[in-house]
């Protein structure tokens, strides 16, 4: 029997998660988006047995590391254990069974013998014969009875055996022993907790994302965190296992979930950490948002004197795109890389207008962080792609 066990606070993990978002909200932040949460263990329950009876033995204590299906704590069990051993000599008892075998041959062999004798010598008579052929069918039918028999008593066997495993609870995950509620002798009544096991390899981090950056996740992908521990800020590589399809209605936050390893310098389940969503090359799909924006340049070059250079900016992405319109379908001009500065001659999200190999072109504004004072060591160092 398992019941589950809350490990973190969801009001305070809300909290959180939203103070990381007026970070991530501010405009000129074009940064990796970072996400607080909590980690919690894959598997924390709550075990108890499902008869009532009373407490035989414990063979485990706190901090015991445990293998699935080794046994944890036994009721007392001699009444089942009795039962299943008189079960077994029952059911692999044969003798009653050969010897309504051998009965049913024997007269099926007096039978033909006696009929071959009356077809053809009329040595005995009609009457002999059909009394000979009725306790040939009486055998059978007893033969038949006893193979039915044999059948019931090995269900009888396994449901003695069934009856005797619930008095003995086996884990049914691997894990460790984290507290032990009961002693041996104690009189037991389901569905109360004898033990408390937790399973942290592999373990989960949990947090509520902005749906605009929920976007940048997909059920599998990779994602990398930050994990708060003794020794210092440990990262990780995990996997995106869920995101919720409904919102939360007061925060508008939808749950993530990643489950990542931990066997090397282990994670312990409940301490805070942090989601990081990369940022990408280009923005996720938002036709609708886009086209009811009055920010969104036309597919032609603005002109000259609408888009003077004016401010310095720096690539915050890996890699940013450079295109010849303002649209994600426009001409690819090339790419430029973090940490490059690049003349801004227009700054209005979603796109910016720069000068790029002399000429106008147009990048995500998203990744591109403005400044005053760089210095012009960096700029446009791209590679053109063709």
């Amino acid at each position: 029997m398992m019941m589950k066990k809350p490990v973190f606070s969801f009001a305070l993990l809300m909290v959180l998660t939203f103070l990381s978002f007026l970070t991530f909200l501010t405009p000129a932040n074009a940064r990796p988006i970072e996400v607080n949460g909590f980690t919690e263990a894959i598997h924390d329950v709550l075990l108890g047995a499902e008869d009532a009876g009373v407490i035989r033995k414990i063979n485990i204590e706190v901090g015991s590391r445990i293998e699935k299906g080794q046994v944890l704590f036994s009721l007392a069990h001699r009444l089942e254990q009795l039962e299943v051993n008189r079960r077994a000599v029952t059911m692999k008892s044969h003798a009653e069974l050969e010897a309504a075998q051998a009965k049913v041959n024997t007269l099926n062999a007096i039978f033909k013998s006696n009929k071959t004798l009356y077809m053809e010598t009329k040595s005995i008579s009609k009457e002999e014969l059909d009394t000979l052929a009725l306790e040939l069918q009486t055998a059978k039918a007893d033969l038949k009875r006893m193979k039915a028999n044999k059948d019931r008593e090995k269900i009888e066997y396994r449901i003695a055996c069934e009856l005797l495993e619930r008095k003995i609870i086996k884990s049914p995950i691997n894990g460790i022993v984290t507290e032990v509620l009961s002693d041996p002798g104690e009189s037991y009544e389901p569905p109360a907790p004898v033990l408390r096991l937790v399973s942290t390899d592999p373990c989960l981090f949990v947090c509520n994302v902005e749906e605009t950056a929920a976007a940048y996740l997909k059920p599998g992908g990779t994602v990398s965190l930050k994990i708060n521990s003794g020794s210092g800020i440990q990262t990780r590589q995990g996997k995106v296992t869920f995101i919720s399809p409904v919102a939360d209605p007061g925060s508008g936050l939808l749950q993530v979930r990643v489950k990542f390893p931990n066997k090397k310098e282990p994670v312990r389940p409940g301490i805070a950490g942090m989601l990081i969503i990369e940022s990408q090359v280009e923005e996720p799909e938002k036709k609708e948002s886009e086209s009811m924006s009055g920010n969104v340049h036309a597919a032609n070059p603005i002109p000259p004197e609408e888009c003077a250079p004016e401010l310095t900016g720096i690539v915050t992405a890996d890699t940013l795109m450079v295109r010849e319109t303002a649209q994600k379908k426009g001409k690819l001009l090339g790419k430029l890389h973090k940490g490059t500065q690049v003349a801004v001659r227009e700054a209005t999200l979603p796109w910016y207008c720069i000068e790029f190999k002399g000429n106008k072109a147009f990048v995500s504004g998203q990744y591109i962080t403005l400044g005053s004072g760089l210095e012009n060591t960096s700029t446009n160092k791209a590679s053109e792609t063709h």
